[in-house]
């Protein structure tokens, strides 16, 4: 629900809840919950500054007949905003904070505090162009039971990218940089990381979405991941028809490699392949059913495995 306070000045409530129901097995049921507040204000030049807090209630599946989830909550609080400098000239700040918490004490290990400074600066070399230049920093407290080496980490990274407007045939974000990541008591790692995610407009009925990224993920041990962190890298790509809109058709593939740290020989590499279909009728209500094949090869006995997903979903809108 958005609430217009003013011209330009919107508080949005939204709350969101999903049911998965397992035909075999109990203990896969699951559901997820998540409620999300924010205002956002612009003003007439188009300087932009949001502000907002989320909550999610979710939980790492289990991994056999006889396992149960791992609930968790996860708390966000950011602030958002964007100044137009001049008619080609962009900054950017995002400050933000984090909280993830189990609700069983046996997974403490996986319960951090996240502090992130985010801040850009950017140049529009035409209306629809703009290039820029991005730092940010975080500071990761990992809740590690006594007597485990502490994994506290401090993580600094710049991009150098280019955006596109969402209007024009290429749209999106292309960026690459470099990261370097302090722990407190482990190996520490650097490199270069990605981010991208672009659109290629074919024609008013079909358009093309390239993703791409290389970072460093935090390893779980409530989802079985080894060792500290692992770096994961990869690309998608996903073609979508509409010419026989309202109903749109997309066909998407996903390859991960999955490459974990402290000298590990643990090696994933997972590959993806979906087709959706998409039915929007008279703009309230939205129908979608997918097939999804998924394969993870690891190195690791017990983590190979192949998926089959079929999925129906029906949105209603107000």
């Amino acid at each position: 629900m958005d609430f217009a306070l003013a011209v330009r000045n919107i508080v949005n409530l939204t709350y969101k809840m999903n049911y998965l129901i397992h035909s075999r097995f109990q203990n896969f049921k699951k559901d997820t919950h998540n409620l999300s507040l924010s205002y956002r204000y612009r003003t007439l030049k188009g300087s932009k500054v949001s502000l907002g807090t989320d909550v999610d209630f979710d939980s790492i599946q289990p991994y056999s007949a006889s396992d149960g989830h791992k609930d968790f909550r996860k708390n966000t609080f950011y602030i958002d905003a964007l100044a137009l400098l001049s008619s080609a000239t962009e900054s950017g700040l995002r400050i933000s904070h984090q909280s993830r918490r189990y609700e069983d004490s046996r997974y403490e290990i996986d319960e951090y505090d996240r502090s992130t400074v985010t801040v850009s600066a950017g140049h529009r070399m035409s209306p629809v162009t703009t290039v820029f230049l991005e730092y940010a920093y975080y500071y990761q407290e990992n809740h590690v039971p006594s007597g485990f080496p502490s994994t506290d980490m401090n993580t600094n990274t710049v991009f150098l990218g280019a955006k596109w407007a969402a209007t024009q045939k290429v749209s999106g974000v292309l960026k690459a940089g470099y990261t370097s990541t302090d722990f407190k008591e482990v190996s520490d790692f650097s490199g270069v990381v990605a981010d991208t995610d672009v659109t290629y407009r074919l024609s008013d009925f079909t358009r093309f979405e390239l993703t791409v990224f290389r970072t460093l993920v935090k390893s779980t041990v409530t989802a079985r991941e080894s060792g500290t962190y692992y770096i994961s890298e990869g690309g998608g790509f996903v073609a979508a028809y509409a010419g026989w809109y309202p109903l749109v058709i997309r066909a998407g593939l996903l390859y991960r490699r999955n490459d974990y740290s402290d000298g590990l020989d643990r090696k994933d590499r997972l590959f993806s392949s979906a087709l959706k279909a998409v039915y929007g009728y008279r703009g309230w209500l939205d129908c979608l059913i997918s097939y999804e094949y998924r394969r993870n090869d690891s190195n690791v006995d017990g983590e190979t495995y192949g998926e089959n997903r079929i999925a129906f979903m029906m949105k209603f809108s107000i």
